[in-house]
């Protein structure tokens, strides 16, 4: 009830249908210009213009440019907590991936320096990823089988047989064939010659894994220049707007069941226990079964080093987020943990005492840059296209949930053009396909980084690592390493605290959140990005066959309509209906919104049931609905069964408020005509409110006012409201009571 005359206000306007709002606020059509003109406008130089072109090209200028001297000590501690992560996940990924611990060191490098030159969000740490490795192993290891049965072998001299010769020493194998012993040298000096013709199975003699060290290292190369150019292409064809497509309910699925693989396998190390990896579809089901079997296997000094890294650094990281207002810069906690731990190691010796893994000789020196050979580039495009997808999802998923409350922007197709540039490079440099690592970035996240320039510390301090001091981390116990990742990634953990509230908001970024995160842990994270997108394009689907159709109600105190009528002093007019349906009218729902009108608003067909009935007119102009229905029993005019008949008898109007109707197809405008010819036959008016621009284009183009009058078509529900009873035109809209609307 108004008590408070303050509270209220007063809109004074003309009544409009949209034909008169047209005459009155006519429609400018815009120049449009014609391709040449487009294109010489766009042809100007200036020193605004040149220096967004460079810095969109290259965003480190733009860093450099805006750069803060306050950010330095937080840039600073970021990158160097962060190099001894990349040391470590390096070695471990590397030889995850099937290759030399080198090669791990080398993509925490050439990737980190070339995303600073290119990349757009300071919380992206570019290198080694459990997941990546998993990939690029099974992408080896077929391609290693194949070699080793003669696929590859041909007698055509190639770049990669003149890279590779199969007469190297680690790479000698045997055949025989005709009972003739051919050794791989006479294949070598056949290649000049005729092909050979094999007559009978050839017979592999068994190698060592480690025999294929080199050809392991080529074939990861190769998967990375591979994987580089789609993603270069992707940037090139400013496919970025893809991310639109990865909805928060995705976002949050896939980057719990990320942290939740990259932790299973850190696991095994914190136990002391060897466990093989395992790939492809189950395979977290299937390590934890290994785990399990293995289990009395756990070494005590492993699992005590690893629980009490645990404890103290989720201690920190509770202390820091109660009092992280109160601390001026962050303390990088991790990095204090590492430096005791190869303290107390490398003085103490307490690796052999307890019998502790440690992380073991650390390679030093650089490789000599070559050029990736292409020829088994033709086997893995697949593979590469995978991954290069699989990148993408996965940095940008975690830049996004580590970024949620810092409006942090970034330019995703930049962000593409950068991941393939950091490939493409990198493989120049024995790299293997990589990616932002989740305990990266939220190690990066929980330090506050500011920039992207705490890489230029990760860079030297890694380049030290190789160069000089890497003998210094072969103390570190593997145990500890496995902890601080575990612990870097518990904010990602907490997503499912998030679950309740996407339960409230809306079932199905629920149900997005759940199925992504279950396919891709009980199956895989190719798996679950796949399900995980193509439900939430689903779920917008179901949404628009599942739209609510609702009667508007009115206030019987002032001018206020509502989209729920259980309210007090809310009721509707018996003689007028408004409708509202809360999605786009088009050919996966049409049918369905002529169902929910027809629910709301009684049938057309229950008419002719309601003929029989008196008019109003017989029980007075201003008697409501339940009054009406009740004088008709009373008065034993009629024996009403059903009260949607009673209704029906004093409907009249039909206001069909299309406020959040964004468009109509065709099957829509089909639809619609048949509707309104519907409730013609039978009496009642049909009118539209709220239409937006482009429907009503949509319904001019489809011919629709060819058949229905412009005129019925009102800027808001009160000009329906005022067309319908002529005695409110003129005057100001005053609705006091509901009877002041039943002689309508």
């Amino acid at each position: 009830m108004l008590t408070d005359e303050t509270d209220q206000i007063s809109i004074k306007r003309r009544f409009y249908s949209t034909e008169k709002l047209d005459e009155t606020y006519r429609r400018v059509k815009p120049h449009r210009r014609s391709f040449l003109e487009n294109f010489k406008s766009q042809c100007f130089c200036s020193k605004k213009r040149a220096w967004n072109i460079l810095t969109t090209i290259l965003p480190v200028l733009k860093f450099v440019a805006e750069y803060k001297v306050s950010n330095i000590l937080c840039d600073f501690i970021s990158g160097l907590t962060v190099s001894m992560l990349h040391i470590t996940q390096g070695i471990s990924f590397a030889i995850l991936a099937g290759l030399k611990p080198q090669h791990g060191l080398y993509t925490s490098i050439f990737p980190v320096a070339i995303y600073l030159i290119f990349g757009t969000s300071q919380h992206i740490s570019f290198g080694s990823n459990a997941v990546l490795a998993i990939f690029t192993r099974n992408v080896i290891q077929r391609e290693v089988e194949l070699q080793r049965v003669g696929h590859y072998l041909n007698t055509t001299t190639s770049a990669y047989t003149r890279q590779f010769p199969l007469n190297a020493s680690e790479d000698y194998i045997t055949f025989t064939t005709d009972s003739t012993m051919m050794s791989s040298e006479a294949i070598t000096e056949n290649t000049s010659s005729q092909p050979i013709i094999y007559t009978t199975t050839i017979k592999r003699v068994p190698t060592t894994d480690g025999d294929y060290s080199r050809l392991k290292g080529e074939i990861g190369v190769i998967a990375c220049m591979m994987t580089g150019i789609w993603l270069t292409g992707f940037g090139i064809l400013r496919l970025g707007w893809i991310s639109k497509y990865l909805s928060t309910s995705f976002v949050g699925g896939f980057t719990t069941a990320l942290a939740i693989q990259i932790a299973s396998l850190e696991i095994p190390a914190m136990l002391g226990i060897q466990v093989l990896p395992r790939f492809g579809a189950g395979r977290l089901v299937y390590l934890y079964v290994d785990l399990f079997t293995q289990i009395r296997m756990t070494v005590l000094g492993d699992l005590t080093v690893a629980l009490v890294t645990l404890v103290i650094l989720l201690t920190y990281r509770i202390i820091a987020n109660k009092y992280k207002e109160h601390l001026k810069f962050p303390v990088p906690f991790e990095l204090i943990i590492v430096a005791i731990g190869i303290v107390a190691f490398y003085f103490g010796k307490l690796e052999s005492i307890y019998d502790i893994t440690v992380l073991g000789e650390v390679p030093v020196g650089f490789p000599i840059p070559s050029v990736p050979t292409l020829q088994r580039g033709s086997n893995m495009i697949t593979d590469c296209l995978i991954m290069a997808l699989l990148i993408f999802i996965i940095c940008v998923s975690t830049a996004r949930t580590a970024g949620k409350k810092e409006n942090q922007y970034t330019d995703y197709n930049q962000e593409l053009i950068a991941y393939g540039l950091c490939h493409v490079f990198s493989s120049f440099f024995s790299c293997f396909p990589q990616a932002t690592s989740p305990p990266r970035t939220m190690t990066l996240k929980n330090l506050r980084t500011r920039t992207n320039f705490h890489a230029i510390v990760t860079v030297l301090i890694m380049v030290l690592v190789i160069l000089w001091i890497g003998r210094v981390f072969e103390s570190l116990p593997m145990a500890m390493i496995g902890a601080i990742v575990v612990a870097s990634m518990t904010d990602l953990f907490t997503q499912f605290s998030e679950l309740p509230k996407y339960w409230n908001v809306n079932k199905f970024d629920f149900f997005t959140w759940m199925i992504t995160f279950l396919v891709s842990i009980f199956a895989d994270l190719d798996y679950g990005s796949v399900t995980g997108i193509g439900f939430s394009f689903l779920s917008v689907v179901i949404q628009h066959q599942t739209a609510k159709g609702r009667t508007i109600g009115f206030s019987d105190k002032e001018s206020v309509t509502f989209d729920e009528k259980r309210r007090i002093h809310v009721k509707e007019f018996p003689s007028v209906k408004v409708f509202m349906f809360e999605a786009p009218i088009i050919f996966a729902n049409a049918e369905i919104f002529k169902e929910k009108l027809y629910r709301q608003v009684p049938k057309p067909q229950i008419k002719t049931e309601a003929a029989a009935l008196p008019s109003n007119a017989s029980v007075g102009s201003k008697t409501t609905q339940s009054e009406y229905c009740n004088n008709l029993n009373v008065n034993g005019h009629v024996h009403v069964k059903n009260a949607t008949i009673c209704s029906v008898a004093m409907l009249k109007h039909v206001v069909i408020d299309c406020q959040k109707v964004n468009y109509v197809d065709i099957s829509g405008v089909d639809v619609l005509t048949e509707v309104i010819k519907e409730y013609k036959e039978i009496g009642i008016n049909v009118y539209f409110v709220n239409c937006s621009t482009r429907v009503r284009d949509a319904l001019k183009a489809a011919g629709f006012f060819t058949t229905f009058p412009k005129d019925h078509i009102f800027y808001d529900v009160f000009d329906a409201i005022f067309a319908i009873d002529n005695s409110f035109l003129g005057t100001p809209l005053e609705i006091s009571t509901v009877e002041e609307i039943t002689k309508l």
